[in-house]
């Protein structure tokens, strides 16, 4: 199952073992579930990750940040985005998120925001499933347990 990820669920993740979001990046880990990726969608990541209030929060130092950010990029499946979907989120830097999701053909796209992907667009967005990361878990669960 290709998923497209929030960098909020990856940040809550590395933030608390107790919560979805620690479940799904052990569904990662585990290569239960495969992760899209492309250059836009991973510059943000590292730039979120590695900000000194990211780290702050998390306790993970600089070398704990880059071993996440090199799993990411040596397992994540890369795609090459070779249109720009413009939605016209509020938040205009979600739509690279929409963009990987579709041109990979992701089956979920799991976010801590799941109102800026589904209210107040222009576009409908009918092939992706969007949702947070305890309603990616239960589908997830339903789907292969």
């Amino acid at each position: 199952m290709i998923v497209t990820i929030d960098t909020g669920v990856i940040f809550q993740g590395l933030y608390s073992n107790k919560g979805a979001s620690y479940q799904v990046l052990r569904l990662l880990k585990d290569g239960k579930i495969q992760l899209a990726l492309s250059v836009p969608v991973f510059m943000e990541y590292c730039d979120v990750l590695k900000r000194q209030s990211t780290l702050k929060k998390t306790g993970l130092n600089t070398s704990q940040i880059n071993a996440v950010l090199d799993f990411i990029a040596f397992t994540g499946l890369e795609h090459k985005i070779s249109f720009l979907y413009r939605p016209n989120l509020n938040d205009e830097s979600d739509n690279k998120f929409i963009e990987l999701a579709l041109a990979s053909q992701s089956n979920y796209l799991i976010t801590v925001n799941t109102k800026h992907f589904t209210t107040n667009h222009e576009l409908q967005i009918f092939e992706v499933v969007v949702g947070t990361p305890g309603e990616f878990i239960k589908y997830w669960r339903m789907k292969n347990e």
